[in-house]
């Protein structure tokens, strides 16, 4: 039923007319009378452009597997997460801020279609597996590459197996067997002859846990994570872990890769059109060293990654400052820290600085510079900078690119997964001696 907003006093004829009118909005333009919430026991969903049904489905399967965590890990998640369900983005796609709220992205309500390629129950068991993790650490910073994301594919294959026997096949509004998204599909693929990043992690946890017990995998992340540690100390922690519970063996099931980053540099294959070669630094007046015009063509807060820019500058020298154009958002106050990286060209990291949120102050109507001085850090000719913000959708900070500089730039962190940034160039300007 329609929920339009009526006039609360009229004439009766001019009421009859205005909630004929109103209903028949409703039936030509539903989305426009479909924007409400749902409450699970764990969750909130927000929800527009989708019928009530999908909410509450939603919010049925987050509960349950919410309760799959805990019988199957022994994690705790939050006492309650926000669920956000829309239509008219530019691609379906479903994604978590890391800490209490999950994105659901549609670009049409068709992709809620049992035969629409997307697997959305399991997504909401592979989601929590997120958030479980990255709410946990000081920073994502340095995690291996494919562990965040393999993690979250074990503990949702195992989860989803937990929901379709609690929730069996009319979990959806559209009955369908599900089942085989699971601990099946896991298992088929880890008997692939050659596995991603992501697969490579996901079938050592799992490796792990048939061999050992998946509760004792549960046990020995929560070990990890109750140290609050960074994404660099994550995976040492919990082989130390998972050693204590299984006679000091079950860490020999971890492969190195997985143990220790090693940075993956994507670059594009092909150069992007009018875009022949990478622009030249800019030194600017003030001594800066950058790639901007000083105008932002747009900004970004990047989830599960940072904002980094590659300088040459002729012999190294003595780094003496850093500089970025940006501005927060979120919280009047905040406790959250961000990561300031100096590395090699190989992102490698040379040194680091801890810095809060509030030498930023909040957004305004315009992204501006804020400096920032180091003790002097020794750099080689080619060096790169890196903000780690580890942003939530609540508290973040924007930084501003330029589109009409390109080629030095990458979405990563430490020790992970490095892509280049096909938009421009980030704001970050260094002053070197």
């Amino acid at each position: 039923m329609c929920s339009c907003d009526r006039p609360a006093t009229a004439r009766v004829n001019v009421a009859l007319v205005f909630i004929l009118a109103s209903a028949l909005w409703c039936f030509a333009v539903p989305r426009a009378c479909l924007a409400a919430t749902v409450e699970g026991k764990r969750c909130v969903v927000e929800y527009s452009g989708v019928l009530v049904d999908y909410a509450k489905a939603i919010a049925a399967i987050y509960d349950c597997a919410c309760d799959g965590y805990k019988e199957i890990f022994g994690l705790d998640l939050p006492k309650s997460v926000t669920i956000t369900v829309s239509t008219g983005a530019p691609e379906t796609r479903l994604w978590n801020d890391g800490d209490r709220h999950i994105y659901l992205q549609l670009a049409s309500d068709r992709d809620l279609n049992p035969d629409s390629g997307y697997f959305h129950i399991y997504g909401m068991c592979h989601e929590p597996g997120h958030i479980a993790m990255y709410s946990k650490l000081e920073t994502v910073a340095g995690l291996p590459d494919g562990v965040g994301e393999g993690w979250a594919h074990y503990c949702g294959s195992l989860v989803l197996d937990y929901v379709f026997a609690k929730l069996g096949q009319n979990a959806w509004p559209v009955p369908h067997d599900y089942s085989w998204q699971g601990k099946a599909r896991l298992i088929k693929g880890c008997g692939a002859s050659e596995k991603d990043a992501m697969m490579t992690a996901a079938c050592a946890f799992y490796a792990i846990g048939e061999k050992y017990g998946h509760d004792k995998v549960g046990y020995a992340m929560r070990s990890a994570l109750n140290r609050k540690p960074k994404g660099t100390e994550l995976m040492g922690l919990f082989a130390k872990a998972i050693d204590a519970v299984t006679n000091r063996k079950g860490s020999a099931l971890i492969p190195d890769s997985v143990r220790r980053g090693k940075v993956v540099v994507e670059k594009p294959t092909v150069v992007l059109p009018g875009r022949a070669a990478p622009s030249g630094a800019v030194l600017y007046d003030d001594g800066w060293i950058g790639y901007d015009d000083d105008g932002e063509d747009g900004m970004r807060s990047i989830a599960g990654s940072g904002h980094a820019v590659e300088f040459h500058v002729k012999r190294g020298g003595t780094l003496k400052a850093v500089k970025l154009k940006g501005s927060r958002y979120g919280y009047p106050q905040s406790d959250s820290k961000f990561e300031i990286y100096i590395m090699d060209n190989q992102f490698n990291v040379i040194d680091s600085a801890s810095l809060p949120f509030m030498e930023f102050a909040q957004r305004g109507q315009q992204l501006y510079w804020r400096e920032f001085n180091l003790k002097g850090i020794k750099v080689p000719e080619d060096f790169i900078v890196l903000f780690s913000f580890d942003p939530t959708a609540t508290d973040g900070v924007y930084v501003g690119y330029d589109a009409n500089a390109h080629g030095h730039s990458y979405t990563a962190l430490p020790a992970g997964h490095a892509k280049q940034f096909s938009e421009g160039d980030w704001m970050i300007r260094v002053k070197v001696e």
